[in-house]
């Protein structure tokens, strides 16, 4: 494996795809970076600053708010936004400013930026097949959308445990979903070519791990 290196993984909603990635990362000792928390900033900031995502004022506060990662976190102008991208809102919103080719320009170069000089570990919808299509280690991490949408469940459940949804309810969900991002215009939901695909619906995350580790080089 070459001293610095990339490795992508994709995967539809629930997948598993930040769990492993961040295991993966911490047990290789290099850099995590999901893309989705920069979608997620982007997404906080328009909402901020009351713009939709059909306001062509996307553009231009992309273009005024300084957008930074350090040590794996999304910063903007220099106020570290972690704790602001998991809220209710952010995350009902995230799919709409996602769309704006402007957004996922931005994300795009600042995704390219950080991993210039730094091996990484980085997962998303359009990694392997669109930031980094030269990635050597390409893996599609996917579940029965039972499976994901369980899984999905219990993370609301944990996060919100005074509403109320069901199983049917959350199925439902990652079914529209997996069909927004399979079907929109730019950087649509697929499965590179050269990518490992690993269905993880009857595996934990170490099961999940080593599946990857059989596929890509001894660091």
């Amino acid at each position: 494996m070459p001293k610095n290196y990339i490795i992508a993984i994709d995967g539809p909603a629930a997948s598993g795809k930040s769990t492993v990635a961040q295991k993966l990362a911490k047990e290789l000792n290099i850099t995590y970076l999901s893309s989705g928390s920069i979608y997620r900033t982007i997404t906080k900031v328009c909402l901020e600053n009351k713009i939709t995502a059909k306001n062509e004022k996307v553009k231009a506060i992309l273009q005024n708010c300084n957008l930074s990662i350090k040590e794996a976190a999304v910063y903007v102008d220099d106020i570290d936004y972690t704790e602001f991208i998991s809220l209710p809102m952010t995350e009902a919103s995230v799919s709409k400013y996602s769309l704006l080719p402007s957004v996922r320009k931005k994300a795009m170069e600042l995704l390219r930026d950080t991993a210039k000089n730094q091996s990484i570990v980085m997962d998303g919808r359009d990694i392997g097949s669109v930031v980094f299509p030269d990635a050597k280690h390409k893996i599609y991490l996917t579940a029965t959308t039972t499976t994901r949408a369980r899984r999905r469940l219990n993370e609301f459940v944990k996060k919100n445990p005074s509403e109320n949804l069901s199983l049917a309810e959350m199925i439902q969900e990652i079914i529209e979903r997996d069909r927004m991002d399979r079907t929109r215009a730019i950087s649509p939901l697929i499965q590179a070519k050269d990518a490992i695909s690993i269905d993880n619906s009857n595996l934990d995350i170490e099961q999940t791990i080593q599946k990857i580790y059989n596929h890509i080089d001894t660091v």
